[in-house]
């Protein structure tokens, strides 16, 4: 699994996304060994997901780019996205792989519903969002020090294609910036008051 280091940035970044990466259970017939998986599956590392190191509170923008061949449709990115208080992650055949998983918010716009229909598993976990080729805003809880992100699909062994992912942390004012500009106003409203 790969860390990637982005804490603090005003600016956009693009992060690689493995067309098989998930930080959702797989099921244990989901293996590079499978008679018909795509020919970047070589190994466990194709299932790794991306993690981000973001900065709590923060206001993120993210959007999906790319394109991956789904096994049976070659489409646009639909990855899932994570929010955790640190960037451990657990066995794949667990249900709740990311151990500091966070939710994004309540309510959340972008709720994920994926469910692993060929092997009767269930990987529906309620702490991650959907991320598109849309741009989606979102606020990093004030808590959460990392950003897992996978492919959203039901099988992943098949998977092939080039993916990856925008990040945008948004400048966020200085309490003193606040501060200045009320006072400005303040100052125009009593040069007003003052000539009427």
């Amino acid at each position: 699994m790969a860390l990637v280091a982005m804490a603090g940035a005003n600016f956009a970044s693009s992060f690689a996304v493995n067309a098989g990466g998930t930080y959702l259970e797989l099921a244990a017939e989901d293996t590079c060994s499978w008679f018909a998986a795509s020919g970047q599956c070589t190994g466990p590392a194709f299932f790794d997901p991306t993690v981000i190191a973001v900065t709590p509170g923060s206001t993120i923008q993210l959007f999906a780019l790319g394109s991956i061949n789904y096994g049976t449709m070659t489409a646009a990115p639909l990855f899932g996205a994570l929010f955790s208080t640190d960037g451990n992650l657990g066995a794949s055949t667990s249900l709740n792989r990311v151990t500091g998983a966070v939710a994004a918010g309540s309510p959340n716009p972008y709720v994920v519903t994926t469910t692993n229909s060929y092997f009767a598993g269930n990987n529906d976990i309620s702490q991650d969002f959907q991320v598109g080729t849309s741009v989606v805003t979102v606020v990093v809880p004030n808590n959460a020090n990392f950003l897992f992100v996978g492919v959203l699909d039901s099988f992943y062994a098949d998977n092939s294609g080039n993916a990856s992912i925008t990040l945008n942390e948004l400048a966020t004012p200085e309490p003193a910036t606040y501060a200045l500009a009320l006072a400005g106003l303040a100052a125009l409203l009593f040069v007003r008051k003052l000539r009427a």
